[in-house]
């Protein structure tokens, strides 16, 4: 038994690869009040996530309470939001439960932005979230529509009090133009899908929530890097001790910075819409014969997808595939799959999910 958390280190660090191998290990069996996610990272095989239901709801707190350092009330602050969900021929959703109407990131395009300004403008919210790249697009489009008045035909009248950035790394020069384009703050935290840690961002420095987890920093041999390892308290159906995350911090003068969670990719859809790689992972049943996979798109509106077979992947398995990405995506890409041998590595040897051949993004 452990009598001080610094004994942690006694105990040896685990990974994706061997949480995949032994997972019936890892699952709690008494706990019978759970669902099952998934989770890809950046690459390859998919890892099956045991939640339990009550971490739903603490999750949702501890997002709350950083919220609400900036104004946020969950009880009564209307939220906008940017984040993929299945619109069918919508662009938008009502999230009565969370005061929320979430706005479709794939049909976000010169065409449309005159619908989307209309909704946020007659739902009057006080602040807006999204992936930063779909934020970055919408803030793009409003600059164009100002400068077309003639043909658009609504502005955007609503003054945000923040904006929440989620699921992507956050970019300093795409935070500012961002910010400057909705005149507010953008604040956002450091989390991932097997709830194991929780950073909070402030002036420029994540902080580590030591009631959602205990995190330590392995030095890296690199100036300033350090692996992110996280054991996890709220999840009781599969706790994660010692897990060794893909992501690095950066640590100077002070302040913690991460970098490699979620990379800065995105898709170009046929009307210029930006399509966000988060709002695509592969967590359906349709990919689990996928050991490895990579876009590749050279002109907008239709991309390569190369995967690798973890096991044989025949005709109806495509098939299956590009129904679930066509959903996904609202038919704004056309895809071609095609099934490899071998998928070309970084310099560091890590595998990018999109090699983005437009210029000019």
């Amino acid at each position: 038994m452990l009598t001080d958390l610094k004994e942690i280190k006694k105990i040896p660090l685990t990974d994706k690869e061997i949480i995949i191998k032994n997972l019936n290990k890892i699952i709690n069996k008494d706990n019978k009040d759970f669902y099952i996610s998934r989770t890809g990272g950046s690459s390859g095989k998919s890892l099956s996530l045991y939640l339990d239901n009550e971490s739903i709801y603490k999750e949702r707190a501890f997002v709350y309470n950083y919220w609400s350092n900036f104004g946020y009330d969950y009880k009564k602050s209307k939220l906008i939001t940017f984040r993929g969900l299945e619109f069918k021929d919508k662009i938008f959703r009502n999230n009565p439960i969370y005061n929320e109407i979430v706005l479709s990131p794939f049909k976000l395009s010169e065409k449309t932005i005159d619908e989307y300004i209309c909704i946020i403008n007659k739902f009057k919210p006080e602040f807006i979230s999204g992936y930063p790249s779909a934020l970055l697009n919408f803030c793009k489009l409003l600059k164009r529509s100002k400068e077309l008045l003639k043909r658009s035909k609504e502005l955007l009248k609503i003054k945000f009090s923040c904006v929440f950035l989620i699921s992507e790394n956050c970019y300093e020069e795409d935070i500012s133009v961002i910010e400057s384009s909705l005149e507010c703050k953008a604040n956002s935290f450091y989390g991932h899908s097997e709830r194991a840690v929780f950073a909070e961002r402030y002036n420029d420095s994540y902080y580590f929530n030591k009631s959602y987890g205990f995190t330590e920093f392995i030095d890296t041999g690199e100036s300033n890097k350090y692996k992110i390892v996280c054991t996890g308290f709220i999840n009781r159906k599969m706790p994660l001790i010692r897990y060794l995350t893909d992501d690095i911090a950066i640590i100077k003068d002070d302040k913690v910075n991460i970098i490699g969670h979620r990379d800065k990719e995105v898709l170009v859809g046929k009307n210029g819409e930006k399509i966000s790689i988060t709002s695509i992972n592969f967590h359906t049943n349709e990919f689990e014969k996928i050991k490895q996979y990579q876009f590749i798109q050279d002109k907008e509106g239709f991309a390569i997808l190369n995967i690798i077979e973890d096991d044989k992947i025949y005709d109806n398995d495509i098939k299956g595939m590009l129904n679930v990405l066509n959903k996904k995506i609202n038919n704004v890409l056309d895809i071609e799959i095609r099934i490899v041998n071998e998928i070309a590595l970084t310099s560091r040897g890590k595998l990018k999910t999109i090699i983005q051949n437009i210029n000019n993004l």
